[in-house]
């Protein structure tokens, strides 16, 4: 393996490059097949499902904080996108300095494997970061989008008993307060959530 990795010319390197972020579509998709895994697996306990519902009500929160001070949200995505070149960057560099040290006479064995994999780990983070972040930027540009998705795992957590009126008076609080849903929306939630469990 190492013989093989040590033959490898610049351009090589390169086209390795390439792969990685040609794959970012099919890496994208999964993150989002991850999302719905996560929302199936909450419909099998209650408790999977409470934690689910407040990673989500953070988000709503979250979003809707961008939405109202696009400012902010336009800081952060650059705060972010320049985070992710860097990490970007370290690792091409990573790449390059692993390159220099198969070649002889160096041909440092143990500094090639932990360069080597120090700038896999970097790139394949900052591809992550990249694709948690661009859902997102998606999010606040199609906020419809983003509120039928919420919308839709309320109604399965109601379908299947585990929506307490609590909660689910909680979340579509902060779908109306964030400006995600309309007022009739609003009250059409509320009935489905039936009637708050008297003392």
């Amino acid at each position: 393996m190492l013989e093989w990795i040590k033959g490898w010319t610049f351009f090589n390197w390169l086209a390795v490059i390439a792969f990685l972020f040609s794959s970012i579509s099919v890496l994208n998709a999964i993150f989002n097949l991850r999302s719905r895994y996560k929302d199936w697996r909450a419909t099998k306990s209650k408790a999977a499902f409470v934690h689910r519902l407040k990673e989500l009500e953070h988000l709503v929160n979250q979003i809707g904080e961008y939405r109202k001070d696009q400012s902010q949200f336009i800081l952060t995505v650059l705060h972010n996108g320049w985070t992710i070149r860097l990490r970007v960057l370290f690792a091409i560099a990573m790449f390059a300095i692993g390159w220099f040290l198969s070649v002889p006479p160096v041909e440092e064995k143990l500094l090639i494997y932990i360069v080597l994999s120090s700038g896999m780990m970097l790139l394949l983070s900052s591809i992550l970061a990249s694709m948690k972040f661009s859902s997102i930027i998606r999010y606040v540009r199609y906020p419809a989008e983003f509120k039928q998705y919420v919308t839709d795992f309320i109604k399965s957590g109601v379908s299947k008993g585990l929506l307490s009126f609590e909660d689910g008076k909680a979340i579509i609080e902060a779908l109306f307060n964030n400006n995600l849903i309309t007022v009739g929306q609003y009250e059409d939630l509320e009935k489905l959530l039936g009637k708050p469990p008297t003392c």
